[in-house]
């Protein structure tokens, strides 16, 4: 729930997600570490919002989760400029998750 805080924070606040890093990171299972991008050295990057998306798959039902994604795709297409990995996302994330 502490991940979910930090995220409602700066959304309220008018603080930006976008390439930023936290300092914070979400606690994630071995599971959902797999799904996170790795750097040049092998290690996975947590520090970017991706890591709290899938925290919140993991606390919403399936249905809720499906539908935010939906909206995240949606948004993908219709501002095909905006960097998905400036988030942390991997290039296959809609299929991996």
């Amino acid at each position: 729930m502490h991940s979910m805080t930090i995220i409602r924070n700066l959304c309220a606040h008018g603080s930006r997600i976008y390439n930023r890093l936290f300092e914070q990171k979400p606690s994630l299972n071995k599971r959902e570490k797999a799904l996170l991008m790795r750097d040049s050295s092998g290690n996975i990057d947590n520090a970017h919002f991706y890591g709290f998306f899938l925290v919140m798959k993991r606390l919403l039902s399936a249905d809720k989760f499906n539908e935010m994604k939906k909206s995240v795709i949606a948004l993908t297409e219709k501002y095909p400029f905006v960097r998905m990995d400036y988030y942390g996302f991997r290039s296959d994330w809609q299929q991996k998750i």
